[in-house]
């Protein structure tokens, strides 16, 4: 069970294990912008750059390409935290986390260097892969033409890296 602490009277979170979470230093700036994103759909970029430059972004890295080895449970218990503050930021960023482990899949340890780099940077990935996306590919000798567009992505405003799925 959690004990989400009002951002009112407090900017620490902590569940009933006492177990200070990586967000916890963004708590309450989180809960102070968590009105306006969710009314404008926009989290505040000061916020997204402080969440970039943080081991937030890291959770779901393994330590081989600079990440922090969180497990599946820490990674949720980060996300509750966030959630108790602004559900708009918790699912932008449980859609970088999930984005993120698929990218390093689909890639696969031969892109170690590029993956590595989007972990050491803090990069934001995202999928815009929502419904009315059409990618379609065409292949053109030894490399694959993309053409169309994904047309929705939570977190896809602050992207660095986006990905989507297309046919051929």
């Amino acid at each position: 069970p959690t004990l989400p602490c009002s951002s009112a009277t407090s900017d620490v979170y902590k569940t009933q294990d006492n177990v200070e979470r990586v967000v916890t230093p963004f708590l309450a700036q989180i809960a102070r912008q968590a009105e306006q994103a969710d009314t404008s759909r926009s989290i505040d970029p000061k916020l997204i750059a402080a969440l970039k430059a943080s081991d937030v972004m890291k959770l779901a890295a393994t330590s081989n390409i600079g990440g922090v080895d969180a497990s599946i449970l820490q990674i949720g218990r980060e996300l509750e935290a966030i959630a108790a503050n602004c559900a708009s930021t918790a699912w932008t960023m449980w859609n970088h986390l999930a984005v993120f482990h698929l990218f390093v899949g689909c890639l696969g340890p031969g892109q170690n260097e590029l993956i590595s780099g989007i972990v050491d940077r803090g990069a934001w990935v995202c999928f815009g892969a929502g419904a009315g996306s059409a990618i379609t590919g065409v292949i053109e000798g030894d490399t694959v033409r993309l053409n169309g567009s994904g047309a929705f992505g939570s977190g896809s405003r602050y992207v660095d890296w986006g990905g989507g799925g297309f046919v051929i």
